[in-house]
């Protein structure tokens, strides 16, 4: 990935947002740009529109692209079943 944007969970309503861009002033003011202006505030209002919602209770729109993340997230859920006997 040349650029990739990269979220991860922090806590349940809030995340870490890891970006990356080419080494020149230009790319990096643009990677901000983007961050500011575009992805900021999608994540900000997918957010509140989850609120404390369970995730699988919202009833999310799963892509083809997302199925290597909705499999390793049914995985975790499994373990932690398991965990808990």
């Amino acid at each position: 990935m040349v650029n990739p944007h990269i979220i991860t969970p922090r806590t349940q309503t809030s995340s870490h947002y890891f970006y990356d861009h080419e080494a020149t002033a230009e790319a990096a003011a643009l990677a901000r740009q983007v961050f500011v202006e575009e992805d900021e505030p999608m994540i900000e209002a997918a957010q509140e529109a989850l609120g404390r919602q369970d995730f699988w209770d919202a009833r999310p729109a799963i892509l083809e692209t997302d199925a290597a993340a909705i499999l390793a997230r049914r995985r975790l859920m499994q373990l932690r079943q398991t965990e808990k006997r």
